[in-house]
């Protein structure tokens, strides 16, 4: 005969709330990968401007931001302006006539226009700013020679309609290729009038130089080159090819060429140094940095789900039995109360705190794949104690809300206030408190440690800032509040092990006392 508590933990385990939220829990670890791939950090946007002339008095601009990556960058503002051209001028001016703004979306374009007469020699001046940092590139020369194609023209005539112009004139941009191994160049370019470059294909030569520019051939041209890929958009990610044997990798040069789909060079055909543009990929992260970054996702990610899995397990498990008066068909059997609550507690405790644990071994697995060790045995097991907690917590509470309440859409209503005010609105409160009095003071601070006292749901961040000794700014994942000493805040040990026993104990005895002395 199945002993009744494994029956009731199978039948926890295998419910399907309890399946489909440590899937999830599980499927939202894999996000870790990118996290553990590389250490690289993108030091800012980079950009690129494109502009042509329309013969209709206007000059478009086509501005590009992307981070260290080559990913998009959205929410960086181009201030774009044209003056005719003066010497030894390095800022952009203060006020022109002719300027436009714009800022990029979320595929990290921007586009600009300026209706200003046709003037041989202006200068275009850009100003690209985002995350509350700004920096300019310099007064050009005229607007007519930025064009590479009429580099060595002495013609003043304006470019012809449509005609592309790189502000910059350089068509390739280094980037780290996140995730992936070798290395990587980001290349951007616009066709006639900004349309996409479509089919516009990339070539490549390798040369032995002892210094930048030496054997540099100014006839490349794709019958001379080696073919390594199409343009699909306006911006393209290509891993470089190895560099051949006969190439000396510490003093030679790879040449890179955008050409047109008629076979015409649209830029500089550049040189890259080997030595820098092929440098080692970028380190993994170590095995203190994967520590931080997994209590950060402990805190984050599993301190949210871990109450509603509780929720909807002790639901499942006795709330909804309760409700529809099945208990009572089951104290017909040789229970008692007493054993029955206790059997449905210990069960729905052990059936989630296996499916927590399967879930915290897959991000395990993740952090030995990535650093060939284990994540630290006690930052594991003090997290998994604290996950622990809150399931008990949790569970008590939906148990004790079940002896109250009778109706099974009451009992739902008040699972998902639960959620709602101690998972998700929490830090929301915690903010209107901290513009009422002085945020980020002292005082703010204290208040917070004590608000976290008084949530169940935000016990891992207690016990994170004990063993990290940062004390998070609020919120789901919240990091880099303040490093503070824990004990200064009322963080020890001791208040740690009687905030558990309380926020246990007193739902938990008052479920007991409910199920075994009422009906």
């Amino acid at each position: 005969m199945t002993n009744p508590l494994f029956y009731d933990i199978r039948r926890v385990l295998t419910s399907k709330s309890v399946l489909i939220l440590m899937a999830l829990m599980i499927i939202l670890s894999f996000f870790l990968l990118t996290a553990f791939s590389v250490t690289t950090v993108s030091q800012g946007p980079s950009t690129q401007v494109f502009s042509w002339y329309d013969s209709n008095n206007s000059y478009h601009f086509l501005a590009f931001a992307w981070n260290g990556y080559g990913q998009p960058l959205d929410g960086v503002t181009f201030d774009i302006n044209l003056t005719v051209f003066q010497t030894n001028v390095v800022s952009c001016p203060s006020t022109t006539s002719y300027y436009a703004t714009a800022t990029t979306g979320d595929s990290g374009v921007a586009n600009l226009s300026i209706f200003a007469p046709v003037n041989p020699a202006y200068s275009v001046c850009i100003m690209a700013s985002a995350e509350g940092t700004s920096f300019s590139q310099p007064m050009y020369l005229p607007y007519v020679n930025s064009n590479s194609v009429e580099q060595n023209s002495t013609s003043p005539a304006p470019i012809p309609p449509g005609q592309i112009v790189a502000q910059d004139d350089d068509p390739v941009q280094t980037v780290s290729a996140s995730g992936s191994s070798g290395n990587a160049v980001l290349l951007n370019w616009a066709g006639a009038y900004g349309a996409p470059p479509t089919n516009y294909s990339i070539y490549y030569d390798f040369y032995n130089a002892s210094q930048p520019g030496l054997n540099f051939n100014p006839n490349w041209s794709e019958s001379n080159m080696t073919y390594l890929g199409n343009m699909t958009g306006y911006l393209e990610m290509l891993k470089l090819p190895p560099i051949p044997s006969n190439i000396d990798s510490n003093s030679s040069f790879i040449a890179l060429g955008v050409f047109s789909p008629n076979g015409t060079a649209v830029g500089y055909i550049q040189s890259l140094y080997t030595q820098s543009y092929y440098a080692p990929p970028a380190s993994q992260v170590s095995v203190s940095q994967g520590n931080t970054i997994v209590l950060g996702f402990f805190q984050g990610i599993f301190g949210l789900f871990i109450p509603l899995l509780a929720i909807l397990g002790s639901y499942n498990s006795y709330g909804k039995d309760r409700a529809s008066g099945v208990l009572e068909s089951v104290l017909a059997q040789p229970i008692s109360r007493r054993g029955l609550s206790i059997s449905r507690f210990v069960s729905s405790f052990s059936a989630m705190a296996i499916a927590t644990a399967v879930a915290m071994g897959v991000v395990d697995g993740i952090f030995h794949y990535y650093t060939g060790q284990f994540f630290n045995a006690t930052l594991l097991l003090i997290s998994a104690g604290a996950f622990f907690v809150e399931l008990a917590s949790f569970i008590a509470l939906m148990m004790l809300f079940s002896r109250v309440l009778k109706s099974s859409g009451l009992l739902v209503g008040v699972g998902i206030f639960l959620f709602l005010l101690f998972s998700l609105f929490w830090s929301i409160l915690l903010d209107l408190v901290e513009v009422a009095i002085n945020p980020r003071s002292v005082g703010s601070f204290q208040n917070l440690v004590i608000a976290e006292y008084l949530n169940p749901a935000q016990f891992i961040a207690l016990v994170d800032t004990y063993v990290s000794h940062n004390l998070s700014s609020g919120g789901i994942g919240g990091v880099g509040g303040l490093l503070i000493t824990p004990s200064a805040y009322g963080i020890t040990i001791y208040s740690l092990v009687a905030t558990a026993v309380l926020w246990i104990g007193l739902p938990l005895a008052g479920f007991l006392y409910l199920a075994i002395k009422k009906d």
